[in-house]
């Protein structure tokens, strides 16, 4: 239940993608967001705003409640997971986007959501690095290093990977 915080975090990627596909097609823009651009705009930054709430939210709680850190480096790392086939889409599609002049606005759109995105999820990363902190499973330099990485696109992946092999262990080793 406490996980369902991070649902928005989870979607936002593929919201993006979602808002794209609806700015193409003919049928959804005209019955969903009634060919207006800033209504579709507006959804994207309604849902900007809902996915950092609930971060925020998850990120006090799982630091006050005191949650367990392998679950919560689990979540991390599954939450960062799920974004690599939106981000991977995503980084082409900007690649596409941004030969033109008439699209290039849909790239510089791409490189704000994946900030905030990695920006939303390093927030899960470092509640997980003072979970496993405070549990002993990794030392304080460890924890400064594996929390600094949650906030650098593509190292987050591979800090959360390490970060819940290191918070099944007993103590403390690195």
């Amino acid at each position: 239940m406490k996980f369902m915080l991070l649902i928005p975090c989870a979607l936002l990627p593929y919201s993006v993608l979602f808002l794209l596909y609806c700015m193409f097609s003919g049928f959804l823009m005209d019955t969903v967001f009634h060919e207006n651009a800033l209504e579709l705009l507006m959804y994207l930054g309604m849902f900007i705003f809902i996915s950092l709430c609930c971060n925020l939210a998850f990120f006090i709680l799982c630091i006050k409640r005191k949650w367990n850190a392998r679950q919560v480096s689990l979540i991390n790392m599954f939450v960062k997971l799920i974004h690599i086939p939106a981000y991977t889409i995503i980084f082409v599609l900007g690649l596409i986007f941004s030969v033109t002049v008439f699209t290039f606005a849909i790239s510089f759109i791409f490189i704000i959501v994946d900030c905030l995105t990695i920006f939303m999820t390093g927030l899960i990363g470092t509640s997980a690095v003072i979970r496993c902190y405070r549990e002993n499973k990794v030392s304080k330099k460890s924890a400064k290093i594996i929390a600094f990485f949650q906030y650098i696109f593509c190292v987050d992946i591979a800090a959360s990977i390490i970060l819940y092999i290191r918070s099944g262990r007993k103590a403390s080793v690195i």
